[in-house]
């Protein structure tokens, strides 16, 4: 294993575990836009954008940029609807009077952090990487290889 594939692959971790904080960071900025008329779409755009964007550019170097792209674009989706619901859920139960609210309160916090490291790191797991130069099979030639035929 080449230093460029372990650097890459420490990226795409700090690219996961980067957008877990970022998740910690966003998900009450953007379950307070819930309340707005057009807030559901400011919301989800606060939230998904930015970790989108982590994903993607750190997962670039280990992926490629397709597999990536997809990979970010997924657990993006993923992690923001268990945010939205789970703020949904707090809310509801909070304007109720359930004493459940407070565990929904701190599961909004940690579940999307916690549920975006796991993905990502089953990912990681799961779709390896981009094979280092170093260890790629020689193309083959362009050429034909001279036929075994006998020639007449």
């Amino acid at each position: 294993m080449s230093m460029q594939y372990r650097n890459a692959r420490a990226i795409a971790l700090g690219g996961v575990l980067a957008a877990a904080a970022l998740a910690v960071a966003l998900v009450m900025p953007a379950a307070r836009l819930l309340s707005a008329d057009d807030g559901l779409v400011q919301g989800i755009a606060l939230f998904a954008l930015p970790l989108f964007a982590v994903l993607a550019v750190t997962g670039i170097p280990f992926y490629g940029v397709a597999r990536a792209l997809s990979i970010a674009l997924t657990l993006t989706v993923a992690v923001s609807v268990i945010a939205w619901l789970l703020a949904l859920f707090a809310v509801a139960g909070a304007l109720s009077g359930s004493a459940t609210a407070m565990a929904l309160t701190v599961a909004v916090f940690a579940l999307p952090a916690l549920v975006l490291i796991g993905a990502g790191l089953f990912a990681m797991r799961l779709f390896k990487g981009a094979t280092p130069v170093e260890d790629r099979e020689p193309s083959p030639s362009l050429t034909p290889p001279r036929s075994r035929l006998p020639h007449r």
